[in-house]
């Protein structure tokens, strides 16, 4: 079964006693909230999850609390009681006392310290969990009311795909005067690695490097050198972009 992962923001809790372990919260998926625009798979959509979409996973699957999706970074599970997973109408939140390994110590403080603020849970929709619909804007959207939860991880790094986490980029393309989700696009053809930059991308990350170094950018040479644009705008942007 193909897992699809989807990214939201989090935050490190610091608990206080003699015996305190690493603590940490989070909102693993807010609820009915329409995610920015996401490409896979070959198609381009937003999606949204409903309420009650994990409660059978919740009640018959054993999910794990991973560091960036690596079964081998085990921080706990619901089986031991270590990860607990609560789910209201508003969302689904976890709360978990790591394990004291090496790398989990080395996952709180970052996360103590702000360098970490985001995680994502791995999931695939049951044969009747979801619908499709077009959008006002042309856009596909996918309505998902019944997940399979198989994990959920801790990022160091991974750009998310719902609102409210990428302020970044909506500010950037503001300071750039370029169309937010231009910029996004842009963006995450560098995280896939999968095609060339078009001309219109191009332009778009370099502008967007102007915006962030106050300086114009060095003009790309003819013929384009794919290779420096992606290494300046990987540089440049993916740091900034969480």
């Amino acid at each position: 079964m193909l897992m699809l992962r989807r990214a939201f923001p989090a935050q490190f809790e610091e608990r206080s006693g003699s015996d305190a372990q690493p603590t940490f919260v989070g909102t693993v998926n807010v609820f009915g909230q329409w995610s920015d625009v996401i490409r896979e798979r070959g198609k381009t959509f937003r999606e949204r999850v409903l309420p009650r979409a994990f409660d059978r996973s919740l009640k018959q699957r054993a999910v794990l609390l991973l560091l960036d999706h690596n079964r081998e970074k085990l921080l706990a599970s619901t089986r031991t009681g270590r990860l607990r997973l609560t789910a209201d109408e508003a969302s689904l939140r976890a709360e978990s006392e790591f394990v004291p390994t090496s790398y989990a110590l080395d996952a709180q403080k970052l996360g103590v310290a702000g360098e970490i603020g985001t995680m994502s849970f791995a999931f695939a929709p049951t044969r009747s969990g979801e619908s499709w619909a077009d959008g006002a804007d042309g856009v596909q959207e996918r309505t998902l009311s019944e997940l399979i939860l198989d994990e959920v991880s801790i990022l160091t790094g991974k750009h998310p795909a719902y609102p409210g986490t990428s302020a970044f980029v909506r500010s950037l393309a503001a300071d750039a005067e370029l169309d937010e989700w231009a910029v996004a696009e842009a963006i995450e053809t560098l995280r896939d690695g999968e095609r060339n930059l078009t001309a219109d991308e191009i332009g778009i990350l370099t502008r967007a490097i102007e915006a962030l170094t106050d300086k114009p950018a060095e003009p790309a040479p003819d013929p384009i050198d794919y290779r420096a644009i992606h290494e300046a705008a990987i540089a440049a942007l993916l740091e900034r972009a969480g």
